[in-house]
């Protein structure tokens, strides 16, 4: 099988650097204005100017070896030999958020960047895109679906 990258849609990376994108400059300008209050939300405006592009610019490939997460500050790279199960995560706050998330044999959990599927910029291709990645884990480990006997 060929290699997949999964990326944030446009909308969704257009909406986690829109965070930042505001609260940077109203920030600097406030603390320029030495409203001496802001000096906790500037060191948070910046974390946020970190943090977005992080999130938003990850990209998830996958392949017969296994998962590559690509993020400007991290990178990790995971064989599927690590990986116990691929399931969904779902948040559930101001709105839906679901994920892939794989179970590691060593029992740490492991949420992918993407694909991501939301209430603000959702995908509709979220439930294929896990079928995929469950495919492609299926396949590398021999990995039977629950209930079922070889």
């Amino acid at each position: 099988m060929d290699k997949i990258t999964y990326r944030f849609l446009p909308l969704q990376r257009w909406l986690v650097l829109l965070i930042p994108g505001v609260a940077l400059p109203i920030a600097i300008i406030l603390f320029g204005l030495k409203i001496r209050f802001l000096y906790v939300p500037l060191p948070l405006a910046a974390f946020l100017a970190v943090w977005a592009p992080n999130k938003a610019l990850a990209p998830t490939t996958i392949g017969d070896a296994g998962v590559l997460v690509r993020q400007p500050l991290r990178r990790r790279s995971l064989a599927w030999t690590e990986v116990k199960s691929v399931g969904v995560r779902e948040d559930t706050g101001r709105g839906t958020d679901r994920w892939v998330e794989l179970e590691m044999v060593s029992g740490c959990r492991l949420r992918l960047p993407a694909p991501l599927d939301s209430t603000n910029g959702g995908d509709p291709l979220f439930t294929e895109k896990l079928e995929t990645v469950e495919r492609y884990w299926k396949t590398a480990t021999g990995a039977m679906e629950p209930g079922r006997t070889a």
